[in-house]
């Protein structure tokens, strides 16, 4: 052990002795029982100051503020003196002293990480776990890492302007860096991963319908999702027809001349259903829900109008095709959810399937899972019927069709939306194998 740090430990424990055994084991805690100063890093000293120590029972919150100020001299002793006022700092101290009312210490601790300029943002390519696995553990404390040097170069500092792009652009890149000791796979490769197997754990059936997807689903770097005008021309007719909010009749609907605008700007005017007022209309009805579900239209005030996102996906082909994979499956993860996973996951990896089989899938799926309704497993009659409403969601979005009646199949538009929004429900949706 370096000598100074030797000392400042001889000199916590004649000034405070009944802190010397604990600092000694905290400072061989922080560099990973080696002694060595070079382990510690910002990211650990937090974790450490702010969760482990908070959460130790064998002192009160002003013993463990004690503890770590003399941590603090420890580390200055190392040669760390930015690490040393981050273990003597004011925050440290609220953080520690908070934590009798966990909410408090919680709200804190969370403050203090969003603060520090170190926390690894959500991205584009990823929204990080609540819980993490060892992969994505590891990945998020390499951000951490390159946070941190970002920082002390000067090039962000924790709210400044152009802070949020920075540490967006760091993130991303140590999520696509190769790593040399692993063949070129990626960081997102092994989180991908992951979290597949944390997905499909228990149901077999599940994880059968993701394996031949798992080069899909795990990509080192995503495929950049593209649209055409006309891949979605009933989503595009109804973001079009909205272009100004359309005040609704008194029982909620469209007024027929909108309907037959829609209809006609969607090419389907040719169908008399497509032209009936919207109660009577299977295609608007179904079409305006899903739209409203995947967030590109809300009512408001009494008419529907286009949300921001909605806005923005009418005028941008790319951006239609991002929204819809994006918000394709929703959260929390209910029933219809895993309906959708089953059907999603079937069309994606072969691009047909038998209706019949898919709902004994389904059934399984929620045996699997222990999904149970108030009379018991979900019989056959509700998985058709869940199965049912996604296949028709994926119907009136285009990607999805059902010709013969007995099968259905990806369209050429679906296989692409269908396998980004299969990616996006991996890394963004929190996903959790237990029934919600």
């Amino acid at each position: 052990m370096d000598t100074r740090v030797e000392s400042a430990l001889q000199d916590v424990a004649r000034r405070e002795p009944d802190l010397a055994d604990a600092v000694r084991a905290a400072w061989e805690d922080l560099t990973q029982g080696t002694g060595d100063a070079r382990e510690v890093s910002q990211w650990w000293l937090q974790m450490y100051l702010w969760d482990i120590l908070a959460r130790r029972s064998d002192g009160s919150p002003q013993w463990t503020v004690r503890l770590a100020r003399g941590l603090g001299d420890v580390l200055a002793a190392a040669g760390l003196g930015r690490y040393a006022e981050l273990a003597r700092s004011e925050t440290t101290r609220e953080v520690l002293l908070a934590v009798d009312d966990l909410e408090d210490w919680a709200n804190r601790y969370a403050a203090a990480l969003r603060a520090s300029g170190i926390q690894p943002p959500d991205t584009d390519l990823i929204t990080w776990g609540p819980v993490m696995g060892p992969a994505e553990a590891d990945t998020y404390e390499r951000v951490a890492n390159a946070l941190e040097l970002s920082m002390v170069s000067g090039a962000h500092t924790a709210a400044g302007r152009g802070s949020r792009a920075v540490r967006t652009g760091l993130t991303d890149a140590v999520l696509t860096a190769p790593f040399r000791e692993a063949a070129g796979l990626r960081p997102l490769h092994g989180i991908a991963s992951e979290r597949l197997a944390a997905w499909t754990a228990r149901s077999p059936v599940l994880a059968e319908l993701a394996e031949p997807l798992r080069e899909v689903l795990t990509p080192g770097v995503p495929d950049r999702l593209t649209g055409r005008p006309g891949d979605m021309p009933l989503l595009e007719a109804l973001l079009a027809v909205l272009a100004e909010p359309v005040r609704l009749s008194a029982r909620g609907y469209l007024p027929r001349d909108v309907v037959r605008a829609w209809a006609v700007t969607a090419g389907v005017d040719h169908h008399p259903s497509a032209t009936s007022p919207e109660h009577q209309n299977p295609y608007l009805t179904r079409l305006r829900r899903v739209a409203q579900r995947i967030g590109l239209v809300r009512v408001h005030r009494g008419a529907l109008a286009l949300t921001v996102a909605g806005r923005a996906a009418a005028s941008d082909p790319d951006r239609l095709a991002a929204a819809v994979a994006d918000r394709w499956f929703g959260t929390p993860r209910d029933a219809e959810v895993v309906a959708r996973e089953v059907l999603t996951l079937a069309l994606a990896a072969d691009g047909e399937a038998v209706v019949a089989d898919l709902v004994r899938t389904v059934q399984q799926v929620y045996a699997d899972e222990g999904w149970r309704t108030v009379a018991g497993p979900p019989d056959l009659g509700l998985c058709r019927h869940v199965l049912h409403e996604s296949i028709e969601s994926g119907r009136v979005l285009r990607l999805v069709r059902t010709e013969p009646q007995d099968r259905v199949s990806a369209t050429p538009v679906g296989t692409a939306v269908l396998r980004a929004a299969l990616r996006h429900h991996l890394l963004h949706d929190g996903l959790s194998p237990a029934p919600a």
